[in-house]
């Protein structure tokens, strides 16, 4: 049987967006399990970015296709910002290993210094915070 869906030309199996998407869905069916039949009611407009209704003329579908680009675009966009914040965290677990390397270069004499003026400082703000 011939599906609207069928038109749709797919994106490459390693596409982030296509990536993305598969977990969007992936997601959207174990939270919301009662509406994973909005997959199958619409179909993903690559160009447009959005769902799509499969019978535009019938209201459950236009909703349907409304809660998922409403609902994917929410995601995506959380998504990022989760993916920024992990970009972060790994400059800086480089950016501490890096560090860790130069610090084992120097000899102990100068770690035993440095870690000195560490632990006198942190005394300190220890101190300054009780009497603050």
């Amino acid at each position: 049987m011939f599906k609207i869906t069928d038109l749709i030309v797919a994106k490459g199996e390693n596409d982030p967006g296509d990536v993305m998407k598969s977990e969007f869905e992936s997601w959207f069916s174990s939270e919301f399990p009662h509406s994973a039949e909005y997959f199958e009611i619409t179909y993903f407009d690559v160009d447009q970015d959005r769902y799509v209704a499969q019978q535009t003329w019938n209201p459950t579908h236009i909703d349907a296709s409304w809660v998922l680009t409403a609902s994917y675009r929410a995601w995506k966009k959380q998504q990022s910002k989760v993916d920024g914040v992990q970009k972060r965290v790994e400059a800086l677990i480089q950016k501490y290993k890096d560090e860790d390397r130069e610090l084992k270069l120097i000899d102990e004499w100068e770690q035993s210094q440095i870690y000195g003026l560490v632990a006198s400082e942190l005394e300190q703000a220890l101190k300054d915070d009780t009497h603050g």
